[in-house]
């Protein structure tokens, strides 16, 4: 698999506010504490946005989810 950088910066304001801070840090077991140093790539088809936690400083990767391409539960 091999990782291609994206740009976070090229998405709308509000949604790049609303993915650093609704995050989860696994080490501060802690939901919304926000990352620093937000990156966003691509890796087997799919996009994920990695940053620091604001806490800790560990690094997080989450994977991003359009919940509007979704299809709904059958």
């Amino acid at each position: 698999m091999s990782r291609t950088e994206r740009d976070f910066y090229r998405r709308d304001e509000s949604e790049r506010a609303w993915m650093i801070e609704n995050t989860w840090c696994g080490a501060c077991r802690l939901p919304d504490l926000g990352i620093d140093e937000p990156r966003e790539f691509e890796d087997d088809g799919r996009i994920y946005l990695e940053g620091r936690c604001r806490i800790c400083r560990r690094v997080l990767t989450s994977e991003v989810v359009d919940q509007r391409e979704r299809s709904p539960a059958a």
